[in-house]
């Protein structure tokens, strides 16, 4: 982060050159915005894992988070010297910063079903982002539902690929686990049904269109050409 942001002060003092015309260069200002905020929120990351270490695989949440955010700091960086209305100072700023090219690389596909293994099943990170989320003691909330499928979820994954691999039926217990998860995803995936509509039966005599599409009327020579 030290690096981007003193590549974004060393660009800013270039972009002084163009005056007030800095600020009719929309595209360009905006791009100037993107570098700051990214940086805004990379220290914010940074603060925000110093204070909570504490918690298991919070390093790979800030590895994938810190990487999305130093690629999108590079590559409007690199459009800031790709567009530069003074010619020659484009180049000049990005042998200034990146002259080796772009060096930041987004994250791996690895990376990314970690951090998302992390946060979709019952683990110290799952559980640290969630702990400010209200969840209703109503069984039937949607929100309660999804909390509780989690971990029952996990379990009658497990339970199923344990019967897979050992080639035989789920215990007494295992079927259970599986049947009440099911019965669970089963009741979250339902929508609202409704039988009405402002009141009023659907596809009643109201809901019938009272207009019609007539077909358009066809030139003399077309009619002739058809026949």
């Amino acid at each position: 982060m030290s690096r981007l942001a003193a590549n974004f002060a060393f660009c800013s003092d270039v972009g002084l050159t163009l005056g007030g015309g800095l600020k009719t260069a929309e595209f360009l200002s905006g791009r100037y915005s993107d570098v700051l905020s990214n940086l805004y929120l990379g220290y914010a990351c940074l603060w925000y894992h110093a204070q909570n270490k504490h918690v298991k695989g919070i390093d790979a949440v800030l590895d994938l988070a810190m990487a999305r955010i130093c690629v999108d700091a590079q590559d409007a960086l690199f459009g800031i010297y790709q567009n530069f209305p003074i010619i020659g100072l484009g180049p000049l700023m990005q042998a200034c910063t990146f002259p080796l090219g772009r060096e930041y690389k987004p994250a791996s596909d690895r990376l990314r079903a970690k951090v998302s293994d992390l946060m979709t099943t019952p683990t110290e990170v799952r559980a640290f982002l969630t702990e400010n989320v209200f969840v209703s003691k109503n069984p039937n909330d949607r929100v309660n539902q999804i909390a509780r499928a989690v971990a029952l979820a996990v379990e009658a994954d497990r339970a199923l690929s344990v019967c897979r691999k050992e080639r035989r039926e789920p215990t007494k217990e295992e079927a259970a686990k599986i049947d009440a998860a099911e019965a669970l995803r089963e009741q979250i995936i339902q929508v609202d049904s409704f039988s009405t509509l402002a009141d009023k039966p659907h596809n009643d005599q109201w809901m019938v269109p009272t207009w019609t599409v007539k077909p358009a009327a066809q030139a003399p020579s077309q009619a002739a050409a058809a026949h």
